[in-house]
């Protein structure tokens, strides 16, 4: 599938129909999510990110629709555009609780009514979600599904599908990672169970 094949299966059911769609990447970081939604004929697309050392990075087509900036709120409030959908990978664990509300709240204002909301995050009811939590220092909050769709409906947006990613299989390698990940999945379910017992959030 390659890179844009993993947006092509997780993210594109999830997007507009129409090419016309105004589509914000916020925190766009290289322009990947860029570069795919501008080869899928969006014309409407916007990318905001604030680390200038990206700048550097992005294709010509991804440069000419980021903005670079420390004030997103100011990059919000000056576009005054109604967002069809805002994308979010990687983006919302950089924001603790009270940040992270008022961000979510903020961004649905400048969302078009039925517009849609693609947050992406790491799991953090894996084991390694302490990894994750001190491996970069602007990281301030690691969310699980139940927190994530918590902040999310607090913030005013209705939740449709809160979903993990399965690994793609194209051949011996990867499906040998899909049986090895599932398995552990299981494991990981039944120490859940056996510290917690059955509850919803766990």
């Amino acid at each position: 599938l390659g890179v844009f094949g993993y947006f092509v299966k997780h993210y594109l059911p999830y997007l507009p129909e129409s090419r016309d769609a105004k589509i914000l990447d916020f925190g766009s970081g290289r322009g990947v999510i860029t570069d795919f939604l501008l080869g899928q004929g969006y014309t409407g697309v916007a990318a905001f990110e604030r680390d200038e050392r990206e700048r550097a990075r992005l294709s010509k087509g991804a440069a000419a629709v980021t903005t670079f900036g420390a004030d997103h709120s100011k990059f919000l409030r000056e576009r005054a555009c109604r967002w069809d959908a805002v994308i979010l990978k990687d983006v919302l664990y950089y924001f603790d609780d009270p940040s992270a509300l008022v961000f979510l709240n903020e961004l649905r204002e400048f969302m078009q009514p039925g517009g849609v909301l693609i947050v992406e995050i790491f799991n953090g009811a894996c084991l390694t979600a302490p990894y994750v939590l001190y491996k970069d220092r602007g990281i301030r909050r690691v969310f699980t599904e139940h927190s994530l769709a918590s902040v999310l409906e607090e913030a005013g947006f209705s939740r449709e599908v809160v979903c993990g990613i399965r690994p793609a299989v194209r051949g011996p390698v990867s499906l040998a990672f899909f049986l090895l990940s599932r398995a552990w999945q299981l494991v990981l379910r039944g120490i859940y169970l056996a510290e917690r017992g059955i509850n919803y959030p766990n």
